[in-house]
């Protein structure tokens, strides 16, 4: 598939999904807040979410990371460095290929896939030529 990544670059802020509490609070410490009303929320400073989650594909009992989102050009960034606020254009001149829309426009946001092993992916979210955030996160 020509919108595939290679697996190390499915991070933001290296988060990446799959990692524990614990790991994310040994870099980021303690979240703005906390939602833990059925999944369990970090949230840093309004522009960040952690999503977490039972892996119900594995034996733990232990959260691990299902998604980051980041909706600010607030430090996270891919690997390689896409970040909120760069074009359409520089993203795809970052990874040297075009993203997958991700189903129609919706008004001025269009969506787009790249693709990881394992269900990992990459969710941009484009609107007037400008990214407006980015999911990495492990479909379930």
């Amino acid at each position: 598939m020509s919108s595939t990544l290679p697996q190390n670059e499915f991070s933001l802020g290296g988060i990446r999904p799959e990692m524990t509490v614990n790991e994310v609070l040994d870099i980021y410490g303690s979240p703005t807040s906390i939602d833990n009303k059925g999944d369990l929320v970090y949230d840093y400073g309004g522009t960040v979410k952690i999503f977490f989650w039972k892996n119900c594909y594995k034996d733990s009992n232990e959260y691990e990371v299902q998604s980051v989102t980041t909706t600010a050009n607030n430090g996270f960034a891919t690997p390689a460095g896409l970040r909120v606020g760069m074009s359409y254009s520089e993203m795809v001149a970052l990874y040297k290929k075009h993203p997958v829309a991700a189903g129609p426009k919706i008004g001025k946001e269009q969506g787009y896939y790249y693709y990881g092993k394992d269900g990992i992916r990459l969710l941009v979210t484009v609107a007037d030529d400008k990214i407006i955030s980015i999911k990495c996160y492990v479909s379930v």
